[in-house]
């Protein structure tokens, strides 16, 4: 499974500043010619700065949970400040359908704020590569990738534009209710910046909760950009 686990990032990871391969070994990744660095801290998040910050509740109640412990975690963590019963995959989820055949790709998912989608996907997927700004919260989906046996699958806690996604990397990107929370100035050329990380053949995937739904409702600025731009909405 190492090996498997090498291929796969050596495939997706590159330096978002100028494009090239990274180096890397079981803890850094590194863009020589940029000087950058991405190192993966205990919990196994990558990040360009890993911040000594004290894990929240969950993510200390994650670290101490093994496999066996995952199918009985909303029990196990109910009591614990800080916790949503609605954060864990295979549970509340179980239901959702993706509205695109995801298995055997490489994929790359964006959240903004708590979210498990990446793990969900990982089910599937060849490769997931989760990003979230939110340390906290990707942590929290990297024990949740471990609990539940997903192996081929990296996080890294920043801001879309600083994750080192090589050009052609990915097969998908899924952006899990991020989409309207880009900033508004610039938001086109975010997503152009994002369509270069994919294969020939990708696809740029949005997704939007059902009561935010452009459907029934014209209010998602973020819809009408990607129809605008020639992308193909997916809600779930």
């Amino acid at each position: 499974m190492a090996d498997a686990i090498d291929a796969g990032r050596s495939g997706w990871a590159g330096c978002p500043t100028c494009s090239q391969d990274l180096s890397f070994d079981a803890a850094e990744l590194r863009c020589v010619p940029c000087s950058l660095a991405w190192q993966q801290d205990g919990d196994g998040v990558w990040s360009e700065s890993p911040s000594a910050t004290k894990a929240s509740a969950v993510v200390a109640a994650l670290r101490s949970m093994t496999a066996e412990d995952w199918p009985d975690a909303a029990h196990r963590l109910a009591t614990v400040p800080g916790f949503r019963a609605e954060d864990l995959p295979d549970a509340a989820w179980a239901d959702w359908t993706m509205l695109a055949d995801l298995a055997g790709k490489t994929v790359w998912d964006i959240s903004e704020g708590p979210s498990l989608t990446a793990v969900t996907i990982a089910r599937t997927a060849a490769y997931v590569v989760a990003s979230n700004p939110d340390e906290q919260v990707a942590r929290c989906m990297m024990h949740a990738a471990r609990l539940s046996g997903r192996e081929c699958f990296d996080v890294v806690a920043s801001q879309p534009e600083r994750v080192p996604v090589r050009p052609a990397g990915v097969d998908h990107i899924v952006l899990g209710g991020a989409l309207e929370r880009l900033p508004r100035d610039g938001k086109i050329e975010r997503l152009e910046r994002l369509a270069e990380c994919l294969a020939p053949g990708g696809s740029l995937l949005f997704t939007a909760d059902n009561r935010f739904s452009p459907v029934r409702s014209g209010r998602i600025r973020g819809a009408k950009l990607a129809s605008e731009s020639g992308y193909r909405t997916m809600l779930r």
